[in-house]
């Protein structure tokens, strides 16, 4: 989820922190683990609060997908073709 704040005449798009439910769901999608799309919620608010104070927060899909990817590499069979 994405949110609109105007500048002056610039337009600043933020991304904004996903709650637990959002990053299940998006997990439950790929058909991934509930498990890892714990492991991922946890990572990503320990990461942001810790680096991201008063600073634009990363695309967390972008960051999930990259996580999903990191996943399957190390566990093939979490890989679903049908899916991916």
């Amino acid at each position: 989820m994405t949110k609109k704040s105007v500048l002056g005449s610039r337009t600043l798009l933020t991304s904004v922190p996903p709650n637990l439910l959002e990053v299940k769901i998006y997990f439950s999608e790929k058909e991934m683990p509930e498990a890892v799309a714990i492991a991922f919620f946890d990572f990503f608010n320990i990461k942001t609060d810790a680096s991201q104070i008063n600073k634009i927060h990363c695309n967390w899909k972008r960051e999930a997908f990259k996580w999903i990817a990191r996943e399957c590499n190390a566990r093939p069979w979490l890989f679903n073709r049908r899916i991916h």
